[in-house]
């Protein structure tokens, strides 16, 4: 059932990303999806459903957006089996309050290292400007979506029944 759930996440987020959120961007920024589900699924399954979805959910970002192939897969997979063992040993019940400034510094972090890089590549970047016209509207706007992506997939976990926790 867990494979069947994520499968129809990841369908659902490679047809949004690429394609619809691209008409509701601020100042060019639009939220990552995919990095919202990946630290949601590990705080509602685990480091081990965290990491596995992290590193599928990171290469299909990478395969359909990415400049770089596999920098997402890694990073996503490191930030789910991070959140997942968070989830797992700090957090009795994963919530909203907790997931969203989680994807703030998720996204931050992301952002940051995806900059570094675009440096190795192309050296005429400004952090400054990057930051501040890139990464933080991105990180602002992915952290608005979190809760809408939250109550989905809480929803459709109870649904699929594959978490205790949700449904305590």
């Amino acid at each position: 059932m867990k494979a069947a759930h994520y499968g129809i996440w990841l369908i659902l987020l490679s047809a949004l990303q690429p394609t619809l959120l691209n008409y509701i961007t601020i100042y060019g920024a639009k939220p990552n999806l995919f990095l919202i589900f990946v630290i949601l699924a590990a705080f509602f399954g685990g480091k081990k459903d965290g990491a596995v979805v992290g590193a599928i959910f990171g290469m299909i970002y990478d395969l359909l957006l990415g400049k770089t192939i596999g920098l997402h897969a890694i990073l996503y997979m490191y930030f789910g089996a991070l959140f997942g063992v968070v989830s797992e040993n700090v957090l009795k019940k994963p919530t909203v309050i907790i997931s969203v400034p989680t994807v703030l510094l998720s996204s931050l972090v992301a952002g940051c290292i995806e900059y570094l890089f675009c440096v190795f590549r192309i050296a005429e970047l400004s952090f400054g400007y990057s930051f501040f016209h890139t990464i933080l509207p991105e990180t602002i706007y992915s952290a608005l979506f979190t809760v809408l992506i939250y109550l989905f997939l809480k929803r459709t976990t109870k649904i699929f029944s594959m978490s205790r926790r949700v449904n305590e």
